[in-house]
């Protein structure tokens, strides 16, 4: 076997024990050999007494194999440092430890290397088979990096960084989901770069880096989470998606979806993490209030017609779509849902999930639910021209039926409709409120400030205001006077939000609401610019509309509202 394949067969394993040679070591080198019946340890070969000398004295406490130095000129004893200590010596020492453990190797054979500081090197050996005492000399060992400028941080921080140190990649796995469902990250990235592998969270619509570790590290990173998510550990060409259910120690149950996709530098990982055991949130605990609220109330309980949510990906619109069958569930209405995945699972509905590589799509799977004597139907999403008509169909024919869209805004929903061939009186006959929504970070309560606006920002904002009446305004946000209103800000940040100065989202809204004027005007072929100004006539509160109001109400911040909206 050539070494470039033998190379391809060695992974890091956190099983392997470390060892140091019979023979005499040379200064700064490393051995290791696979055991089972030794506890894993590294050997550290230091260059002079005096570093010696420091390190014993220093990490006495730790229970290190002291060693008896040599005398002054002479080549120190190793000292044995055990891996579980590892982790607990200070950065300056434990930087002399990298040494990359090892698997597929026989236990007789050793790999000695040198510590190096160079993030890549090409192996030197040139033998067609390693074979004991052969000299590799290969890339560092993974050493995790600083947390990012954001100063983000946990308790678990210490233990990632400590498995990263002793290439516990099960254990580094663990650690990170753990810590992510601490965080209220909804996704974990994990992305191969030039020289090591960078490990994010999204957390509130935002990624933050987390650590980085070195290259070798990864496939055992990658083996692990595979395994979990019984997808094929040999493919590395095309991309997989799997599932992994679990518990946390803390007693939570969680549900991740794995997506790995192939890169020129490796595969890279996407965890999506949904947290089983959180309530759906009341729609006005998602932060429709007033006129809003009730429109979208009134809808749903109508026995029949489409409503429709519009927004981008990871805009909230299935959690809105949830917070309505919250509403409407009870025992004498039977519910039905179409979704790709089952994202929540929700008591006394009947969810199923779609599988297009079978044939079950929504377009198949809604023409077999109209069979199963529905009151309402909820589809994940209408994709298709089919899907669309089947829809219409089923509210045409006394059911109501939730669904969702991909546009930016409410009236570009009643475009997207047009084309995809829908007769414009099917629509007005069927559709009775579009939403659209967006998600906003919240700003942190402890930290946040409140800042009276330059004039040129409070005429914008007063701009912006102008086609809401007074009367709506004045119910949003109580004693607001045009001359003399504040808007909050970005506070520095405090322990709370993790020196973010924002913690949890909130959705903002647009409802267009389809009243006999407006069917009457898309009957006629209006414009859009036409439907836009009368459905802000009739009411309609856009979304950047909605979200200056969150502003005066000390919900978020400007600069967010101008980013999402």
């Amino acid at each position: 076997m050539s070494l470039q394949n033998r190379r391809k067969n060695v992974h890091p394993c956190p099983s392997c024990a470390l060892c140091k040679s019979r023979g005499r070591l040379q200064e700064g080198q490393l051995l290791m050999r696979q055991s089972i019946q030794q506890k894993p340890f590294i050997v550290l070969q230091l260059p002079s007494r005096h570093l010696l000398e420091q390190l014993l004295k220093k990490e006495s406490h730790h229970g290190l194999n002291k060693k008896s130095p040599s005398k002054s000129g002479q080549k120190s004893s190793p000292v044995v440092v055990p891996s579980g200590e590892l982790g607990k010596l200070c950065k300056k020492w434990s930087n002399f430890g990298r040494l990359l453990p090892m698997r597929n190797v026989r236990s007789t054979q050793l790999f000695p290397r040198k510590t190096i500081k160079q993030r890549r090197i090409r192996c030197k050996v040139s033998s067609s088979s390693i074979r004991r005492g052969s000299v590799l000399s290969a890339q560092p060992k993974s050493t995790p990096m600083e947390p990012s400028s954001s100063q983000f941080v946990s308790q678990h921080l210490g233990a990632i960084q400590q498995a990263i140190l002793t290439g516990d990649a099960p254990g580094l796995v663990d650690k990170i989901i753990a810590l992510a469902a601490d965080e209220r990250a909804s996704d974990i990235h994990i992305e191969p770069l030039d020289h090591n592998v960078r490990i994010r969270l999204r957390v509130d619509g935002i990624l933050h880096k987390l650590v980085e570790y070195a290259p070798p590290l990864h496939p055992a990173i990658v083996s692990r989470i595979k395994i979990s998510a019984n997808l094929k550990i040999d493919e590395n060409r095309k991309p997989q998606d799997g599932r992994i259910s679990l518990e946390l120690t803390t007693g939570k149950p969680l549900d991740i979806r794995i997506s790995t996709f192939p890169t020129t530098k490796g595969e890279k990982i996407v965890m999506r993490l949904v947290d089983k055991s959180q309530h759906i949130p009341s729609l006005r605990e998602l932060g429709l209030e007033g006129t809003m609220l009730t429109t979208i109330e009134n809808a749903i309980r109508r026995p029949n017609g489409v409503i429709l949510n519009t927004g981008p990906t990871g805009s909230g619109k299935s959690t809105t779509l949830y917070a309505c069958l919250g509403v409407l569930n009870s025992e004498d209405v039977n519910i039905l849902t179409l979704e790709d995945p089952v994202e929540n699972q929700l008591p006394g509905l009947n969810q199923s999930q779609v599988k297009p590589d079978i044939g079950y799509t929504f377009a198949t799977g809604l023409r077999t639910a109209l069979r199963q004597d529905p009151d309402i139907m909820m589809v994940g999403e209408i994709r298709d021209k089919e899907t669309l008509e089947t829809a219409i169909e089923a509210a045409l024919t006394g059911h109501l039926l939730l669904s969702t869209l991909h546009t930016n805004s409410a009236i570009e929903t009643i475009t997207r409709l047009l084309n995809m061939q829908v007769a414009r009186y099917l629509i007005t006959s069927t559709v009775q409120i579009i939403i659209a929504q967006r998600l906003t970070r919240l700003l942190c309560s402890q930290c946040m400030r409140w800042e009276s606006p330059a004039p040129a920002v409070r005429k914008e904002i007063l701009t912006q205001l102008a086609g809401i009446s007074m009367q709506q305004l004045s119910e949003r946000v109580p004693a607001f006077n045009p001359q003399t209103f504040q808007i909050a800000a970005k506070g520095a940040g405090c322990e709370a939000c993790n020196h973010l100065g924002y913690k949890g989202r909130l959705g903002l809204y647009e409802i267009v609401e389809f009243t006999e004027a407006f069917k009457d005007a898309l009957l006629k072929e209006a414009p859009s610019s036409y439907l836009r100004d009368l459905a802000a006539k009739e009411g309609t509160v856009f979304l950047r509309q909605d979200g200056i109001i969150r502003v005066l109400q000390g919900k978020t911040s400007l600069e967010e509202v101008y980013t999402v909206t």
